[in-house]
Order: C-alpha cells, then structure tokens, then sequence
C-alpha cells in the first residue's frame, strides 16, 4: 500500500453544550453523520478526510433541505489533528466552538507535549 496515496485524516467529534436547545442532527458536507444528540453528550471521534467541511446542526428531525440550520459553517480539520467542535451558547446565540484537542499518554505508553 501506498502510503503518500492515503488520505491523509483528521478525528472531530461533536459535544452539545447548548442548554436549551433540544436534541440535534449533525450533517457534514451534507450527510448525517450524527442524529438526535441530546443536551450534554459528546460523540465519539469520527475520521474524516483533512481538509474544509461543512457543518450543519438542526433541531433533531428537521429536514435537512428545508429548515434553517442552527449552526452553519465550513471548518478546516488539519491532518493528524484530534478536535471537538462544541455547540454552544443559549439558542438565540447559539454559535459552534472549536477546540484542538490534546491527547493524554495512553497507559503504560509515555507522550511529549
């Protein structure tokens, strides 16, 4: 296997950290990739291709094609890169935060940060 030939990928994972805001369905690059995500739970890394994709949140069960997305944006998830995009805020201001994640050493496993 070529290896300059992969992808090069990226781990994202989604946190709702909007109070009231009901549950959501993450859409990227127009597909769901995560649905009906209650208030305070964070998903579990997705590997996605590096490279600019766009993010949509609706309220679950929106149809993606004719509602307003809550959360609209293209983000950049640079190759090798660990990040968790968090919805966030009231739903009047509701925005999408963005935190490069920093891995801790797994155990028995030493890390350099």
């Amino acid at each position: 296997i070529d290896a300059a030939a992969a992808p090069q990928m990226a781990k994202v994972r989604v946190l709702h950290a909007s109070p009231d805001a009901p549950a959501v369905d993450v859409y990227a690059d127009g597909a769901a990739v995560l649905t009906n995500v209650p208030f305070g739970v964070i998903s579990d890394y997705l590997e996605v291709p590096a490279g600019d994709h766009h993010i949509q949140v609706f309220a679950a069960g929106a149809h993606a094609m004719a509602d307003t997305a809550v959360i609209d944006a293209t983000l950049t998830f640079a190759a090798d890169t660990m990040t968790t995009v968090a919805a966030t805020n009231s739903v009047a201001s509701i925005e999408a935060q963005v935190i490069a994640d920093a891995p801790m050493p797994e155990a028995g496993r030493s890390g350099i940060i």
